[in-house]
């Protein structure tokens, strides 16, 4: 292993020290210190240099750091104090652009986060608590148009979240309770038609579900009970007329199924029992065709 004695600059100190070669150096565990890639006695101590560069004591990276990107331009900025991150970090995108701010306490994200599109414009901002996100998170299109709004406490989701299209409309809105789905759900179509209304329970969708088409017709009525299908299922095309009508148990397809085209004519119709459903066609030319198409809903 060649170690290189030299003279050089870094953050604003000129000194004559010895030099490592970041890739020429590994990190050990469990004491997580780091040593030269041929020398598995005495852990490393003295200057990096290359594609990431700062002081190692003693086997613990100390002092201000800085990983680079091939092209040069700085990928990441900041402190560590015995090999944990403190303080400010900043990375970037190898246009040069800040990718994102943090700070550290003792190794752990503690304070304000701030994230950006390569472009400059941010994309989230929040703060961490204890490494755990905590309070009001934001995220943003690209257009600096609200994207999401959500509340965590220490890393749970809780609360009312609302999800929004590109141009401000609201696209969805929902409850959370120990990061998980609770209550009303409703979302939207990007033209503002109510797109889908029903509730979660525990995480599981419960209770009357309905889904609408664009132009506002119902789509889809059901009903879940823990999350499973349970009871009548019913579907219309997007003239308002039926399109399938039948019957779920325990999340299987059971009893009766028929089919409707988009005149209300009845032209399949199935038998089926625990999920297993047998087709017959009912005077529609067209009902072959399907037969061999495997039936979905």
């Amino acid at each position: 292993m060649k170690i290189l004695l030299l003279t050089f600059m870094l953050f604003g100190l000129t000194q004559s020290v010895l030099a490592m070669d970041c890739d020429a150096l590994v990190v050990r565990m469990p004491q997580g210190l780091m040593y030269e890639q041929l020398n598995t006695e005495e852990p490393f101590s003295g200057m990096v240099t290359g594609r990431c560069a700062g002081e190692v004591k003693a086997g613990l990276q100390q002092g201000e750091w800085l990983e680079l990107y091939p092209n040069k331009q700085i990928k990441t900025q900041g402190h560590y104090l015995d090999s944990k991150k403190t303080g400010e970090w900043l990375a970037y995108y190898d246009n040069g652009q800040l990718k994102s701010r943090e700070f550290n306490t003792d190794g752990e994200l503690e304070g304000p986060y701030s994230q950006y599109y390569a472009q400059g414009q941010v994309l989230m901002q929040g703060v961490y608590v204890s490494n755990q996100k905590h309070g009001e998170w934001l995220q943003y299109h690209p257009n600096n148009q609200l994207k999401m709004r959500g509340s965590y406490s220490y890393g749970q989701r809780l609360g009312q979240w609302q999800v929004y299209f590109e141009d401000g409309q609201l696209q969805l809105k929902t409850e959370f309770n120990n990061n998980q789905k609770e209550g009303a759900w409703w979302q939207y179509h990007a033209n503002g038609q109510l797109q889908e209304r029903g509730a979660h329970k525990q995480d599981k969708k419960h209770g009357i579900w309905s889904t609408y088409h664009p132009n506002g017709q119902l789509a889809v009525k059901c009903r879940f009970v823990d999350g499973l299908l349970m009871g009548p299922w019913v579907s219309h095309h997007s003239n308002g007329q039926l399109s399938k009508r039948g019957v779920f148990v325990d999340g299987l397809p059971d009893g009766e199924w028929n089919n409707y085209n988009v005149d209300g004519q009845l032209y399949l119709r199935e038998t089926c029992a625990l999920g297993e459903c047998a087709a017959s066609c009912e005077n529609t030319e067209d009902c072959s065709r399907l037969l061999k198409m495997s039936i979905s809903r």
